[in-house]
């Protein structure tokens, strides 16, 4: 879900590897993530914290924004609807990785909720 330009459609399976390598590259920085989870737990009743937190511009519109493009390339109906929810899931696997230090299998993961979203187009995994 970097900057670079995707093609205008992408299967089922490719979106989720995809996925699974731009994980991978965030693992790199597992100490950072783990520092950032800790933050915003220790300042979770704190909205100006929680606001510098998030950064300037905040990170998770962006965030939101590249998955329902993504969404779209896949043939995802609706793909907004369901962007926040693939953000979020991300965010949870990347949680499990870095607090945990355990692999997952994120690619099959993000395959079989790709698979389930509702999409007019698509291939799936």
């Amino acid at each position: 879900m970097s900057g670079a330009a995707l093609p205008d459609k992408i299967a089922v399976p490719e979106a989720a590897m995809m996925i699974a390598r731009w994980m991978d590259a965030m693992m790199t920085r597992s100490d950072d993530h783990l520092a950032r989870i800790a933050l915003h737990i220790e300042y979770r009743t704190d909205p100006d914290t929680l606001a510098t937190l998030a950064g300037n511009p905040p990170l998770r519109p962006r965030l939101i924004a590249a998955a329902a493009n993504l969404l779209r390339k896949v043939g995802v109906d609706g793909p907004a609807t369901y962007a926040a929810d693939l953000v979020a899931l991300m965010d949870s696997l990347l949680m499990q990785e870095v607090v945990k230090d355990e692999r997952l299998n994120i690619e099959a993961i993000v395959c079989a909720y790709l698979s389930g979203l509702p999409q007019s187009d698509a291939t799936h995994c």
